[in-house]
């Protein structure tokens, strides 16, 4: 008999978040010194042209330009200082006024680069840290179970249950084979307290409130999607959700909030969730998509319960 054992591995070094972090924080800092690199790499992550990044690496990155801009901002401030003080002597203006110039260029510089910083670093704190992700398929192996250790013979026990007349164990006889018993009552469970058995297949884990936003909105849209015909497959709050693989992604694998297979046949996800004030997904619902639409055999759309 073989088990599913989930065997240790260790993170990569480039994939752990402290250089996740160290990079993003150089790749900050580099950028905010150029003159409006931070600015240019911002529109090139929302045209995707550039990569965003983990994480952690966006924190590092915001770190870095704030860091980056401060810097410019006092170098251009003192710098400005020096030069005017150079233009109160009489031969020291053709020197002064350039130094004044450039000083001011670079505070501008610092000033646009550290609100870019100070503006992802908002947007990270608004997300919050991602949840440890769940381990691959990959690294999911049947491995021998184990075969218990040889132990001394020992003395036969025959074991009797009582059940009263709703099937529920209420005293247990043990009887060994050298003359001993033992006479276990169970004691009545609390007035009032449910007795009835979970469902095979019924939703397990934290309970948390059905008529919550984001649970009543769950269930609102894998009810409609029944209602077009639709299968449920997982999730809407209806059955466990399923961890769907994205190698290649973001993460490793992605939880679709309803996953259903329409009257064709194919397989297809929907994610319900929060937006921005402008109207599209938050980051983190927008990098939920991107791996499961890019890396993953289930496309998946997205519906707001903020609006």
């Amino acid at each position: 008999m073989q088990k599913p054992v989930v065997e240790e591995t260790t993170t990569p070094t480039v994939e752990h978040p402290v250089a996740q972090f160290s990079g993003g924080l150089a790749a900050g800092a580099v950028a905010g010194v150029v003159p409006l690199g931070s600015t240019t790499v911002e529109v090139g992550i929302q045209l995707r042209l550039l990569p965003n990044g983990t994480y952690w690496a966006r924190v590092g990155r915001a770190c870095g330009e704030i860091g980056a801009g401060v810097g410019q901002i006092a170098l251009g401030c003192a710098g400005m200082s020096a030069g005017a003080g150079m233009t109160s002597t009489g031969g020291g203006a053709v020197v002064g006024v350039p130094v004044i110039a450039e000083s001011f260029a670079i505070a501008v510089n610092g000033c646009a680069t550290l609100a870019n910083g100070v503006r992802n670093a908002g947007q990270l704190f608004r997300e919050g840290a991602p949840p440890e992700a769940e381990p691959p398929p990959s690294q999911v192996k049947l491995q021998p179970k184990a075969k218990p250790a040889t132990q001394a013979p020992s003395a036969t026990t025959t074991t009797t249950r009582v059940k009263d007349a709703s099937g529920r164990t209420v005293v247990t006889v043990k009887k060994s084979s050298n003359g001993t018993t033992t006479t276990t009552r169970t004691k009545p469970p609390p007035a009032g307290a449910q007795t009835k058995p979970v469902a095979k297949g019924a939703m397990r884990g934290p309970k948390t409130d059905p008529e919550a936003p984001h649970n009543a909105a769950v269930r609102k849209e894998a009810a409609k999607l029944k209602a077009e015909g639709n299968e449920i497959i997982a999730g809407g709050r209806q059955q466990r959700e399923q961890l769907v693989p994205t190698v290649g992604g973001k993460k490793s694998g992605r939880r679709p909030d309803i996953i259903y297979k329409t009257p064709d046949g194919a397989r297809r996800g929907r994610n319900v969730g929060k937006t921005n004030a402008d109207g599209t997904p938050i980051r983190r619902e927008v990098d939920a998509l991107d791996d499961l639409n890019k890396h993953s055999d289930t496309p998946t759309d997205f519906v707001p319960y903020d609006r």
